[in-house]
């Protein structure tokens, strides 16, 4: 049979670090995997009622939003104003859900455009912040109305 290698003491330190950092980057690993499952896991946030919006570059000066909520469904309607394709006229989501606090809903615009958005709610439901997009990615925060 082959010869075996001797192992060095330096050479043994050396293996009990890497060993350590591997242990650590699984720990790390399995705890994010958790936070991750966790926030799928967690019920859906309450959404429902009425929104102020504003948007950070693009053209919207501000936008108005009403939600009604079933279970993880949303509808509703999100209303625009200033100078932007997607006009003042409400538009109705064609599509809306909330997962735990992550939002998502699309509406077309007047310019036939689809609106999408993706929105993360504040732990205590007053506020929501994202990104919408619609020709080109934008910051969006919506503040409660209602309350």
């Amino acid at each position: 049979m082959g010869a075996r290698r001797k192992v060095w003491p330096a050479d043994l330190g050396a293996r009990k670090r890497i060993a350590a950092w591997i242990v650590a980057a699984a720990l790390s690993a399995a705890v994010v995997a958790a936070g991750d499952a966790a926030a799928q896991t967690e019920p859906p946030q309450n959404v429902a009622g009425r929104w102020t919006g504003q948007c950070y570059n693009c053209p919207v000066r501000a936008f108005s939003l009403v939600l009604s909520q079933s279970g993880e469904q949303l509808t509703g309607n999100l209303q625009a104003s200033g100078r932007t394709g997607l006009g003042e006229k409400e538009m109705p989501l064609v599509s809306g859900r909330v997962s735990g606090r992550s939002v998502t809903f699309r509406v077309i615009g007047a310019d036939g455009i689809t609106l999408d958005s993706r929105l993360t709610v504040s732990r205590d439901g007053k506020t929501m912040e994202g990104q919408g997009q619609h020709r080109a990615a934008f910051g969006l925060t919506f503040v409660r109305a209602d309350q």
